[in-house]
């Protein structure tokens, strides 16, 4: 259980890192020159686009959840309970 709960973990941040490659890449198919191009990722990447950071932090929850849960698992399993 505990490796497929690490392996979890390590799938799920993976795919959330790919979601956001490739809207990069969304946005280099779109943009009409490399400036806007580097425009529009520094607008969806600004620390002030709230909703950008909120949406990756719900995708990778899941995966922070699973990682606390097995840690949790291993300290009772190392206590012997």
């Amino acid at each position: 259980m505990d490796a497929a709960l690490k392996w979890f973990t390590r799938i799920w941040i993976g795919l959330v890192i790919l979601a956001n490659i490739t809207g990069i890449a969304g946005f280099a198919i779109n943009a009409q020159s490399i400036w806007d191009w580097v425009d529009q990722v520094q607008r969806a990447y600004s620390p002030f686009n709230i909703a950008s950071h909120g949406l990756n932090l719900l995708l990778v929850f899941p995966a922070i959840l699973t990682h606390f849960w097995r840690k949790k698992r291993n300290t009772k399993a190392a206590n012997g309970q």
